[in-house]
């Protein structure tokens, strides 16, 4: 009697605490998703945490770059004491002169004039008609078309730094330039580029002495062109030590755990683990506490061929299951603490080529989707959960159900259909559905993966779908989906559609409900559509929409029509937030559709040792703050409300190396000249919060955030 009424009262317990969860506010520690409030990308779709308490402080830094200092110029009496430490990895003061005439952008570059390589000006100097001036900057970017005005392409500018070193050794140099680019170390030329590639920034090796040693580059000017690439006359370097072994000071990361592969994914967080995504097909399961991975799981078209198909090709599959098994012990070992070297990783890109190569024979269908992204886009769609399982969807097609245990539900592959740059969408959970955007909106049984309804939006859509997420609405009890662009809305229970409204543009964002106005943006227009529902009847009313103002400019990084706002928006007391992907926030009046204020991030974009790093991390509201992730380890948290307060602004850096997150194939695709070390970036997973902690996603690390 006494063991019954002790079973009863833990009974008791355990329902009260998942009835308290249940109230529990998204971001609180007594948070837990359930069917009627289940969590997928940016949480709710909303971004908002209410319940959440993070810290708005916290950061990592090479202590190596320490023992650097830089400075416009060296001083007088060439003592280490000038300028400051160069703890950000870039220059933080300059000295720039300009522009001057010539006759040929390329012959400027490649051919020096004489008396360039002895140049050693300080502030005050005069070049020709032109000052050498003194400039400080937040980011790792000169622009001269800030100081000097707009240039032509006959023109070309001077910019100088100094940087100073206790012992002579080798660093690593990340540069680029709008046009062309030379570079004098201490009067010796060491790069001549007269064409700048905009995806393949170099990263090349420069050999300090001991003391001051001086930069001194010539740039010339890229004309305005019709492309969604930056104009102007700038340069971007940074730089690192090339000597190990590294080691960092950090405060408030409470663990950095490595991922198996890299991802855009958002992690998500259920009960006392998180998950989230890996190169090329892994679904991970981590302790939320201490970052050890519990299970990785595969979801490559291998994993999701039918039992028919195995019948049919037995000779195929006697072929993979080998090269399947020695996978598995990949990463069994992973999981056990047994890192890969970079062979072992090059090794596994080889045999899931090689796996992907003979589904192709057990049937077409599995041909890789056109115009698909470079692998690392198969696991950007966020994990979706309703607090029993965990649900997938990757963008090559497969889509998988997981207990919480690891134990697989159900699996299907259906190619996706065809659109520039493919599906990557992240899923929703919606009236206890998984539905997916593959060229269909399509839900699926979370107990068995059937299809309960699909719709193919070709014959309504005007628009590419490019990196929109679905996202859930409920309107007086009943549940919706809201695809990309906002203008569609789809009955969960049935697909029917409702409220269909073509406008046409390309949308990047995620539509967000609120207060009856669906919010979306359209690469330069914020959007707002009314929702008028009545009975069963819903239609939406016309457009709101605000367009940004022209050529938003970041630091002088011009877009044709190029201030794409990819972020999706935040809804926070009547404001709107939302971030162009070259890094300015505007804040728009939800009421009045009139902007608040804008104001450029400093965030260090564009860098990175293989390429363009847009901001398109979707914005974040945690607790009282805003948290603005740039792509490159930069976090800044605002204030909420009508004018710009900046409450602090963080840095992780961490040199990872190469190949280790992606394998050889992927890192040789974004640098033709590969360095043994890159910044570990955070591209666009956007963080999450849970309690008092903050974890977000970087390209080879999985990070959590906690006051100490």
């Amino acid at each position: 009697m006494k063991t019954k009424y002790l079973f009863l009262m833990f009974a008791v317990m355990l329902c009260s605490a998942r009835l308290f969860s249940d109230k529990a506010q998204l971001g609180s520690p007594d948070y837990y998703p359930t069917a009627a409030n289940p969590i997928g990308w940016r949480g709710d779709g909303s971004g908002q945490y209410p319940g959440a308490t993070p810290p708005t402080a916290w950061g990592q830094q090479l202590k190596q770059l320490g023992d650097l200092r830089c400075a416009a110029e060296i001083p007088k009496d060439n003592s280490k004491t000038g300028g400051e430490p160069a703890v950000l990895g870039f220059f933080t003061e300059w000295l720039a002169a300009g522009p001057i005439k010539v006759d040929d952008p390329v012959a400027a570059i490649k051919e020096p004039v004489p008396g360039e390589s002895s140049m050693g000006p300080v502030s005050g100097d005069k070049l020709g008609d032109s000052v050498w001036q003194s400039v400080k900057v937040e980011d790792s970017f000169i622009d001269v078309t800030r100081i000097f005005g707009k240039m032509t392409k006959d023109q070309a500018a001077y910019v100088q730094a100094c940087l100073y070193s206790g012992k002579a050794q080798s660093i690593w140099l990340h540069y680029f330039a709008a046009k062309g680019l030379r570079l004098w170390l201490n009067g010796n030329i060491e790069i001549t580029n007269d064409k700048m590639d905009f995806n393949r920034q170099p990263t090349v090796e420069l050999k300090l002495k001991a003391g001051w040693n001086r930069l001194l580059f010539k740039i010339t000017a890229k004309a305005e062109n019709k492309t969604d690439f930056p104009d102007g006359c700038f340069v971007r370097c940074r730089f690192w030590p090339e000597e190990g072994p590294r080691d960092y000071s950090s405060k408030n990361i409470s663990w950095m755990a490595r991922m198996p592969g890299l991802s855009q994914s958002n992690p998500i967080v259920v009960g006392g683990n998180i998950f989230t995504m890996a190169h090329p097909y892994c679904l991970v399961c981590a302790d939320k506490k201490s970052g050890k991975i519990l299970w990785i799981k595969q979801n490559s078209p291998y994993d999701a061929a039918t039992g028919e198909e195995r019948k049919a090709k037995p000779e195929l599959f006697a072929k993979m299951d080998p090269l399947a098994s020695k996978r598995t012990k990949y990463y069994d070992d992973f999981v056990a603490g047994k890192m890969p070297d970079e062979n072992g990783v090059k090794a596994e890109t080889i045999l899931e080529a090689e796996l992907d190569k003979l589904m192709l024979e057990v049937d077409e269908k599995y041909k890789r989707p056109d115009e698909q992204g470079e692998p690392d886009w198969w696991t950007i769609p966020t994990p979706a959960s309703d607090g029993k399982g965990v649900f997938v969807f990757l963008e090559r097609g497969v889509s998988a159900g997981y207990g919480l245990d690891g134990k697989r539900l159900w699996m299907r592959y259906e190619r996706p259909k065809h659109q520039h740059h493919g599906f990557f969408g992240s899923p929703v959970i919606t009236d206890q559905k998984f539905v997916i955007l593959d060229g269909t909106v399509t839900a699926l049984d979370l107990l068995d993966g059937s299809v309960k309804w699909s719709v193919d939006l070709e014959p309504i859509k005007s628009w590419r779908i490019w990196f929109g997420s679905l996202s859930r609405c409920v309107l007086e009890g009943t549940e919706y989906v809201l695809c990309p662009g906002g203008n569609i809305l789809m009955r969960s229970r049935d697909g029917k559609i409702f409220g269909s409204k073509k406008v046409n543009g390309n949308y990047d964002s995620t539509p967000v409900y609120q207060n009856g106005v669906v919010w979306t943006t359209n690469q330069e227009t914020l959007l707002g559509f009314p929702v008028n529902k009545s009975g069963e009847n819903i239609a939406f009313g016309g457009a709101l929409q605000i367009k940004s103002p022209d050529k938003v400019n970041l630091l002088g990084l011009n877009f044709y029509e190029g201030h794409w706002l990819e972020a999706s928006p935040l809804l926070h007391n009547g404001l709107i937030y939302t971030a162009t992907c070259n890094g300015v926030l505007m804040v728009f009046d939800a009421g009045k559709m009139k902007m608040v204020y804008r104001q450029e991030l400093p965030l260090d974009l564009f860098h990175g040792a293989r390429g363009r790093q847009y901001f398109g991390t979707s914005i974040t509201l945690a607790g009282q703050y805003i948290y603005l992730m740039g792509s490159t380890g930069v976090l800044i948290v605002i204030k909420p409300g009508r004018k710009y307060e900046e409450i602090s602004r963080n840095r992780v850096q961490y040199l990872a190396k190469s190949g280790r997150a992606l394998g050889e194939y992927m890192y040789l695709q974004w640098n033709k000249k590969p360095c043994d070390e890159y910044q570990d970036c955070t591209m666009t997973a956007t963080p999450v919060f849970d309690g008092s902690r903050m974890y977000f996603r970087s390209e080879e690390n999985l990070y959590c955030i906690e006051e100490k």
